[in-house]
């Protein structure tokens, strides 16, 4: 069960032109009922995961969707410097799957045009690259303007109710088929891609 948490927990699409992907990682998934866990905030590639800098200039929501209720969790939050780390203390009240939802403010990415390129290629955002094809502006720099969305679930005791498999909302949202409690080890989690809830085509999803 723990390693079907996690894997939901650690898929990304990948936007942020670092180049990077982005996940929130509680240090436990599976709670009892009123239990408080503490939430990173990481960046990274396989091989070279980081710490991202959580302060408050970058935090536009951070909500725990229960089988009940949606609780703000801003209050939660411990945040630090820029440049620093920070985490949140979360409280999962009532038992069931518990979705952490979090979104940042938008932030800017300017890059010269062969890097550009490049990371358009790596992170598989074909559109974008044939629109700079078609408008022949591959030669030119490329600014990108992104924010991060991210989800995690938190399991509390053992009831696997049916709300982590329908959308919260985001404007971009990774959406679980399969109910990731119900899956056997070695089984394929099923996701459906969102924007603006809508089925988004051609997005490239990793798990991490």
């Amino acid at each position: 069960m723990l390693r079907n948490l996690i894997t939901l927990g650690l898929l990304t699409l990948s936007t942020a032109a670092s180049a990077h992907s982005f996940w929130l990682q509680p240090r436990d998934f599976s709670l009892e009922s009123d239990e408080s866990v503490v939430v990173d905030f990481k960046v990274g590639d396989a091989g070279d995961v980081n710490d991202w800098g959580l302060y408050w200039e970058r935090i536009a929501a951070l909500r725990l969707h229960g089988p009940d209720a949606v609780i703000d969790q801003q209050s939660a939050v411990r945040t630090t410097g820029p440049g620093e780390a920070g985490s949140a203390l979360v409280n999962a009240k009532g038992e069931g799957p518990h979705v952490l939802v979090f979104e940042s403010n938008p932030s800017f990415s300017d890059l010269e045009a062969d890097r550009f390129q490049r990371y358009l290629a790596h992170e598989g955002l074909k559109a974008i690259e044939d629109h700079r094809a078609a408008t022949g502006t591959e030669s030119e720099p490329g600014t990108e303007l992104y924010a991060r969305r991210a989800k995690a679930l938190i399991q509390v005791g053992d009831m696997p109710t049916a709300n982590v498999t329908k959308p919260i909302g985001q404007t971009l949202e990774i959406v679980p088929l399969d109910h990731p409690l119900l899956l056997d080890p070695g089984q394929t989690l099923r996701v459906l891609v969102l924007w603006r809830g809508k089925p988004l085509g051609g997005a490239t999803v990793v798990s991490a």
